[in-house]
């Protein structure tokens, strides 16, 4: 069932790993980007099951990629491609992936240092998929960011 606040669209970062990971999925395991070694891997039981380099693909092939991947664990998954669009081909190096990691990572602690300043309930701190920003919400009272007064706490790499 959906996570209040969308945070089911969020990422969060791995402890151990230069990764961002999505968080358990309903079937288990866990999706993750790795900064490291530029790639999409299925971790479940601390194994890796399947890793694919994102460099050549396009948003298009990796996305048919990955659910292929799933296909052949057996999972019978529905996902919308409707915003898959984009069939430019990524071209990423180790040395760029890790060096955005470690800017994402000293954001991360300096937004992480303002959000502790606050009282009452907040979100977690995580990265969007979808613009790739980082942020939590702050409530003056409630949790419903569409009816409840409340502060976005963040950064985006697009401002």
């Amino acid at each position: 069932s959906p996570l209040p606040n969308g945070l089911r669209h969020s990422l969060l970062p791995t402890l151990g790993e230069a990764a961002l990971t999505t968080g358990i999925l309903s079937f288990g395991g866990e999706l993750r980007l790795n900064f490291m070694n530029p790639s999409i891997h299925h971790v479940q039981n601390g194994e890796t099951v399947f890793d694919i380099p994102l460099d050549g693909h396009t948003q298009k092939s990796l996305f048919h990629a990955v659910y292929g991947e799933y296909a052949r664990m057996g999972l019978s998954l529905i996902a919308d491609e409707a915003y898959i669009t984009e069939d430019t081909p990524f071209e990423f190096t180790s040395k760029a992936t890790h060096s955005l990691y470690e800017a994402m990572m000293t954001i991360y602690g300096w937004i992480a240092s303002v959000k502790a300043r606050f009282l009452g309930f907040q979100t977690p701190l995580v990265w969007w998929t979808h613009g790739f920003d980082l942020s939590c919400l702050w409530f003056a009272r409630g949790m419903d960011e569409h009816t409840d007064p409340h502060l976005n706490i963040g950064f985006s790499p697009g401002t």
